[in-house]
């Protein structure tokens, strides 16, 4: 897998997981009820942002391994990573 850092990325894995390096880049979501983890962390290629989609099914299946391999592949350094986790269940998903 390779990616030259220009439009945003998905890995090849079942992550849910996009990314850039592209400073200029804007990541969007509209979640449903699944909670998103945004990041942004050092690597060896500069910076890269992203998105992880954590649905129910992924997270029951070990989708935090998948995402430790993601972080790996891209050589993210944890110690540098910055993240954010959203709520499940927005207010707009229920009466």
């Amino acid at each position: 897998f390779s990616y030259d850092g220009g439009e945003p990325a998905r890995m090849p894995d079942r992550s849910d997981l996009i990314y850039t390096y592209s400073p200029e880049a804007i990541l969007g979501v509209r979640p449903a009820d699944c909670p998103i983890i945004i990041f942004s962390a050092d690597s060896p290629k500069g910076t890269v942002n992203g998105m992880i989609h954590v649905a129910w099914r992924g997270a029951a299946h070990d989708q935090m391994k998948d995402i430790d391999r993601c972080f790996d592949a891209l050589g993210i350094n944890r110690d540098s990573a910055r993240i954010y986790i959203t709520p499940g269940g927005q207010a707009e998903t229920y009466e």
